[in-house]
């Protein structure tokens, strides 16, 4: 099910208000995923169980977008890389379990990628994080104004950065204020979205002025990391076929300590289960977009698509399926009613023939 609630536009004159507000709670990860392809982030859960979430977003102008995320399953996000503008996230302590190019860090900090910088982010169970968003051109000149330094000769293209407290409370507030206007944020006019706007920016500016000098720079690229990488472009390449653990450390020249090391330091779980995890985030995303089948036999399209991604066992394929997202693939594909209204409903048991 799909509950969308969009809040209510201005009746403003666009020249007046470059901006936007919406709010979307999904309990389909596909839909929540959908959210984030605009952004060339590509996002896939890798937590087991059934999944809810929400973004609420909202341009106070052109050049800020803030962000408020939910989920309550561990997604991994990748991508998004955007040459004109900053983002920053801030880790509170709903958003302290998850890691940020595989650090895990305090409540307080505040990550910050630069433009062209992918991100590289891996959520929490039951995770609450706001982002802002804001225009490369907007920050750099606001921070000469209030501050008098260069931003680019104080932060590379990622950085976790310290704020005192205050700094950090301040800014929290004031994102928690705006995010808390929901459907109430075009009746407050458009000056004082601008005034609202001011505010935000001028703590994202004094964060970053008074960071600490032992802010955390970005890890170093590690050979676990490279290996990891190296796996993934081949599983990507091969989600269609059956690997088994012998091939792939065959393939890659390595031994399988190695690569269970450093999947698990990376993902937190083993290559073969983070593999079978692509296959079904791939499955999922072909019963959503595959054509509505007349065939009263609900069970032949789900078959059909999960031969094709190299699942044979249909026990073991729904088994690890429902396990993954909560709900079985024939609902995924069908829907609750039509599954439960069908004549004939496939058994979960066997071998696909």
């Amino acid at each position: 099910m799909h509950d969308s609630t969009p809040m209510s536009k201005s009746s403003e004159p666009a020249e007046l208000v470059p901006a936007w507000s919406s709010a979307i709670q999904t309990r389909d990860f596909d839909d929540f995923r959908a959210l984030f392809t605009a952004g060339a982030v590509d996002i896939r859960q890798l937590s087991r169980g059934r999944f809810l979430g929400s973004i609420q977003e909202i341009a106070l102008t052109a050049g800020l977008r803030l962000q408020r995320t939910r989920a309550n399953r561990r997604c991994l996000a990748q991508g998004g890389e955007d040459p004109s503008t900053y983002s920053l996230g801030l880790v509170t302590k709903s958003s302290a379990g998850a890691s940020w190019r595989k650090q895990r860090l305090e409540p307080g900090s505040i990550v910050m990628r630069g433009p062209g910088a992918p991100a590289i982010h891996q959520t929490s169970d039951d995770y609450d994080c706001s982002f802002c968003a804001v225009d490369a051109r907007v920050l750099r000149d606001a921070v000469v104004v209030l501050s008098g330094i260069e931003l680019d000769e104080t932060l590379g293209s990622w950085m976790a950065i310290r704020p005192p407290n205050a700094s950090f409370e301040q800014l929290e507030r004031g994102l928690a204020r705006v995010f808390a206007l929901d459907d109430g944020m075009w009746a407050v006019g458009a000056d004082r979205r601008a005034q609202l706007a001011e505010m935000i920016l001028t703590r994202i500016v004094q964060a970053i002025a008074t960071h600490s000098q032992d802010s955390i720079p970005p890890p170093p690229i590690s050979e676990r990391v490279r290996l990891v990488h190296r796996t993934e472009e081949f599983m990507l390449a091969h989600l269609d076929q059956t690997l088994s653990i012998l091939g792939l450390c065959a393939e890659l020249g390595v031994r399988e300590r190695t690569l269970r090391y450093a999947f698990q330091d990376r993902h937190d779980v083993g290559p073969m289960t983070y593999f079978k995890y692509l296959k079904l985030n791939a499955v999922r995303s072909a019963l959503k977009s595959a054509p509505d089948a007349s065939a009263p036999d609900v069970s032949a399209t789900v078959e059909e698509i999960a031969r094709r991604w190299g699942f044979q066992h249909r026990a073991h394929f729904a088994a690890d399926y429902m396990k993954l997202f909560g709900e079985l693939p024939s609902i995924t594909r069908y829907g609750r009613k039509q599954v439960a209204g069908a004549s004939c409903v496939p058994r979960e048991r066997g071998v696909l023939r």
